[in-house]
C-alpha cells in the first residue's frame, strides 16, 4: 500500500526535481557545507527522488567514498538508477527502501530534502537516519516545518496533509529529542515555512 502510494507521488513532477530551477544550486550549497564531506567518506541520501543530488555527493566523496541512496518509491528508484548507470558510477548504489524501517550503519553524514516531514513516522525517520550514522557523524535536513499557525502555514498544511499524508508533526523539534547536537542557521534564502538544520550524532 505504501509502495503504490509514494509511487503515486513519484509519478507527479518526476518528484524531487521540482527543484530543477535556480534554487538547486543554492540548496547544493548549503548542503555542501553542512555536511563537510571528505573523499573516502560514507554518504546516505535518504528519500533519494530521480538522484538530483548524487552527482554532489558523488563528487564531494570521490571515487574512494561511496553514496547510498534510498527511496520508497519504485517510480523514483528506477529513474535514479538509471541516472547511475549513465554516469557510470561503480561507488553509487540505489535501493528501494523505506526511511521508517531503515538499517545501516557506519556513514560518516546523511542528507534528507524534503523527505523527513512527508514519512509516515518523522521520528522512525530520524532515529534510523541517527542509527546509520557513525559517532560524530552529520544528518543535514531541508524540509517544510509548518509550525505556526499564520495564514498562509494553514492553507500549506492542508494541501501537504491531501498530498503528501503529512502527519503534522514537527521535523525540528523532533531532530532535538533525537539527536545529540541540532544546528540551524541564522537565516534561510528562502521562504518561510522552509527550515534547514545539521543534526549531530
Amino acid at each position: 500500500m505504501a509502495t503504490k502510494y509514494w509511487d503515486r507521488v513519484g509519478r507527479v513532477g518526476r518528484g524531487r526535481d521540482f527543484r530543477g530551477s535556480k534554487g538547486r544550486a543554492e540548496l547544493r550549497r548549503l548542503a555542501e557545507a553542512a555536511l563537510q564531506l571528505k573523499p573516502g567518506d560514507r554518504v546516505l541520501d535518504i528519500g533519494c527522488g530521480s538522484g538530483p543530488d548524487l552527482e554532489m555527493l558523488r563528487d564531494a566523496v570521490g571515487g574512494e567514498g561511496f553514496v547510498l541512496a534510498i527511496d520508497a518509491s519504485e517510480v523514483m528508484v528506477k529513474h535514479a538508477k538509471a541516472r547511475v548507470d549513465a554516469a557510470g558510477w561503480d561507488n553509487v548504489e540505489v535501493r528501494h527502501a523505506d526511511a521508517t524501517t531503515l538499517t545501516v550503519e557506519g556513514f560518516d553524514a546523511a542528507l534528507s530534502i524534503f523527505t523527513v516531514s512527508a514519512t509516515p513516522d518523522v521520528r522512525a525517520t530520524l532515529v534510523y537516519a541517527r542509527a546509520a550514522l557513525r559517532p560524530g557523524g552529520r544528518l543535514y535536513v531541508m524540509d517544510l516545518r509548518l509550525a505556526d499557525s499564520t495564514p498562509l502555514n494553514r492553507v500549506f498544511r492542508l494541501a501537504y496533509r491531501v498530498f503528501a499524508r503529512w502527519t503534522g508533526v514537527d521535523v525540528l523539534e523532533t531532530a532535538r529529542f533525537v539527536f545529540d547536537t541540532v544546528e540551524v542557521p541564522d537565516r534561510l534564502p528562502s521562504w518561510p515555512p522552509v527550515v534547514a538544520f545539521t543534526a549531530i550524532r
